[in-house]
């Protein structure tokens, strides 16, 4: 019985190691042909010469283009200002009032970003002030300016692009009383605002954005004592673009 279960073994093992054998030349040329497949179901390579263009990626550079270039925008403006100084029937010499307005916006100025804005904006209103002669004088009042700001955009391909900025104006004030009873002539002030700015724009096309902007101002008066006063616009902007690049 030992012999035959020894024979027994033997045969097994002579039948195990070829099927051993088997098995991984199975697996060997398996694995041949799967990268064989995979080769050949790729696509030759082409020369560079004849390759077609890679798809364009606009990167924006840092020199003194973009490639979008300069264009211009037209803005129409309207917002309120508050000043930051006792009311006319006080003994100030300012009240707050609505200001509308238009701009031409020049983007890319220099570098990439940069743009140089020119407005015209008009003021008006109506006030009290405090008279040796009577105890109030009531009056209209206009103003008219022109300005020429320095701004950034940070545009990044996003429709929201906030911007900061610099501004300096010429003023002309003048106010007229309202009275018939005493000689009241009109008043006129010239003055030189300055001051800063941000804000935040929403594009709806590559053409067409609004905008909601802050504007800080010191105007010097040298008028009845007092130096200057500081003022603060609130507003926003209907812009449209010429030349801008869908």
């Amino acid at each position: 019985m030992l012999a035959s279960y020894r024979e027994i073994s033997l045969l097994g093992n002579s039948y195990v190691r070829p099927f051993n054998l088997l098995v991984k030349l199975g697996l060997v040329g398996f694995a041949l042909a799967r990268t064989a497949t995979a080769q050949t179901s790729q696509a030759p390579a082409v020369p560079d010469s004849l390759a077609a263009p890679a798809a364009v990626v606009e990167i924006a550079p840092t020199g003194l283009m973009t490639p979008q270039g300069r264009y211009w925008s037209l803005a129409a403006h309207g917002s309120d200002r508050a000043v930051f100084a006792p009311p006319t029937e006080k003994g100030g010499l300012l009240n707050a009032t609505p200001i509308v307005g238009v701009s031409g916006i020049l983007h890319n100025l220099i570098v990439r970003r940069i743009g140089l804005e020119i407005d015209g904006h008009y003021a008006w209103g109506s006030g009290q002030v405090t008279s040796s002669r009577i105890d109030q004088l009531s009056y209209d009042m206009n103003a008219f300016e022109v300005g020429v700001a320095l701004l950034y955009e940070y545009t990044s391909g996003a429709p929201l692009v906030p911007f900061v900025g610099v501004r300096a104006a010429f003023a002309t004030l003048r106010r007229t009383f309202n009275t018939t009873t005493y000689l009241a002539p009109q008043q006129s002030l010239t003055t030189f605002p300055v001051g800063a700015f941000v804000g935040l724009k929403y594009c709806f096309t590559p053409k067409i954005a609004i905008a909601a902007r802050a504007r800080v101002h010191y105007l010097a008066i040298g008028a009845d004592g007092v130096a200057g006063v500081w003022t603060a616009d609130f507003g926003g902007y209907f812009e449209y673009a010429f030349g801008a690049s869908p």
